[in-house]
């Protein structure tokens, strides 16, 4: 999928990590399309949505941060929305769910700092994420 913010190309694109259960969470990640893209390694946030939430829930804040140069990286915690699994456990288990993503990201070497977002369970997944791993920042 392919829109426009702020006057800047950018592509959404779909993926999936695993969890340390071996649950397979749903993502997206997006960013300035390749061809407009202002360096190699962007700033990102991870949009972590509350209970009974999905990571649809992150598209306003996508595009505040968009239109200024961070990338926008939005999940579907396991046991929510398109993920795997039958319950949630309201930030514990969520952190697990953080934990892949954040090395997913470091390991495509093109993000130069992650911040977490959270609102209600994914603040608290947020929280137990960034106080046993350095994040550039948690909101």
């Amino acid at each position: 999928l392919e829109f426009v913010v702020a006057g800047v190309p950018h592509r959404r694109t779909d993926l999936v990590v695993v969890n340390a259960r071996g649950q397979r969470p749903q993502c997206s990640w997006v960013q300035p399309h390749p061809a407009h893209r202002p360096a190699a390694r962007l700033p990102c946030v991870v949009l972590c949505h509350g209970n009974c939430g999905s990571r649809c829930f992150g598209v306003e804040m996508a595009r505040h941060l968009l239109a200024v140069g961070i990338t926008a990286f939005a999940l579907d915690f396991a046991g929510s929305g398109q993920s795997d699994g039958e319950y949630v456990s309201l930030g514990y288990f969520e952190a697990q769910d953080l934990e892949a993503v954040v090395a997913y990201l470091e390991a495509t070497q093109t993000v130069t700092r992650i911040g977490l977002w959270g609102r209600s369970m994914g603040a608290v997944a947020a929280l137990l994420h960034a106080s046993a791993h350095p994040v550039a920042a948690v909101c």
